[in-house]
């Protein structure tokens, strides 16, 4: 009898943990809307600006060209908010010289003690890079940041989701203007790219890692 009732108490206890973790109070519903803090680098050098307005107002921001930034993920557990987002790097006015194209990919982890807070900057951790371009940048090269390459004959669907409708097929080496950057379910990234009149999306592997590029307006180029 005494098992029982002990085995009852254990159950009681982690349903009741289980419970509790499940059940808590939103950090933003504690300080006052818009929240927004500035990501930064062991250099104190800012990578983006995260911004919740509400529950379906949630963003990254890069202030100036150059980026494409793309939210990925947001959530938030009992002592942290998790956020994930992608930086297209596609080059800008000023540019390091021999410097490339790069996909980088973030994971940053707020401790919701920063946000109550109000700090204003959180240190984040190296980005992984996903793809880069192997053709290096160079003052005579005549650039265009928003076009891309097909290595290979792929298809182009209407939303990232290989069981969505199919746009087209699109062939080797054909040129295709970026719109956006977009991910699907299991975290793939897919390019939002028009061809001609055409528009869809393609998986980042048909994208060529030779990002040739034609025409551009950088001014300057730092040694």
């Amino acid at each position: 009898m005494m098992r029982k009732i002990l085995l009852l108490l254990l159950l009681f206890f982690f349903l009741s943990d289980c419970y509790s973790l499940e059940k808590f109070t939103s950090v933003f519903d504690e300080i006052e809307l818009p929240y927004g803090v500035s990501f930064v680098d062991e250099d104190k050098y800012e990578i983006a600006y995260f911004v919740y307005r509400n529950k379906n107002d949630v963003s990254i921001i890069w202030e100036g060209s150059g980026i494409i930034p793309r939210l990925t993920t947001f959530y938030e557990d009992k002592d942290f908010v998790f956020v994930e987002f992608y930086l297209l790097w596609i080059g800008s006015e000023v540019t390091i010289k021999n410097d490339c194209r790069k996909l980088y990919k973030y994971f940053v982890k707020i401790n919701k003690k920063d946000i109550l807070s109000k700090k204003e900057k959180i240190l984040i951790e190296s980005p992984k890079i996903i793809l880069h371009d192997k053709q290096n940048i160079s003052i005579n090269n005549n650039l265009d940041n928003k076009y891309f390459f097909t290595n290979k004959t792929s298809l182009m669907y209407k939303n990232p989701d290989k069981q969505s409708e199919i746009v087209r097929k699109i062939y080797n080496n054909e040129k295709l203007e970026l719109l956006d950057i977009s991910y699907d379910k299991v975290g793939n990234v897919w390019f939002k790219l028009k061809y001609n009149d055409y528009a869809g999306f393609i998986m980042i592997n048909d994208i060529s890692e030779q990002w040739t590029v034609i025409k551009n307006e950088m001014s300057k180029i730092e040694q």
